[in-house]
């Protein structure tokens, strides 16, 4: 099913930044965002923008562009947090060797405690942050090949 998502330009600061006029409106990409979160994996999306003050921008391409840099930075985000947990499990994993080695039982077990938290945190982050990235970088990639139709 297609999610048709209507943009309503007022005035060039509905499009633009204020002070950078070749940047797409940070709150525009947030609004479409925000329009495509109650999608469902298979829907697709057009994004109709009626143009009120006739602007002499290509308002597909901005608004495109927008969303691309949104996608970039959803990217890093996620490879960030994919090299957190990699991280986080070679700590984990030296700690437990750690703990293993010395002979001190009080001092074993504070590093076997904090080598259990370093493998939580990769935990946590596979099951919380994984699901919630992958979703919006899908929806991403699907407003970046939508239709965009200027009225």
């Amino acid at each position: 099913m297609e999610k048709v998502i209507t943009v309503d330009i007022a005035d060039k600061n509905d499009l633009v930044e204020k002070y950078d006029r070749s940047i797409v409106s940070a709150d525009l990409i947030k609004f479409i965002l925000t329009q495509s979160e109650q999608a469902s994996i298979r829907d697709t999306f057009k994004i109709i923008v009626k143009d009120k003050c006739h602007l002499d921008h290509d308002v597909s391409n901005l608004i495109r562009s927008g969303i691309k840099i949104e996608y970039d930075n959803a990217v890093y985000e996620h490879t960030r947090n994919n090299n957190r947990q990699i991280l986080s499990v070679i700590i984990g994993v030296i700690l437990i060797v750690i703990s293993t080695i010395i002979k001190d039982p009080v001092l074993a077990e504070i590093f076997a405690v904090g080598a259990w938290v370093a493998m939580w945190d990769a935990i946590e982050l596979a099951l919380y942050s994984e699901y919630k990235e992958r979703r919006k970088m899908n929806r991403l990639r699907k407003l970046l090949n939508c239709e965009i139709v200027s009225d």
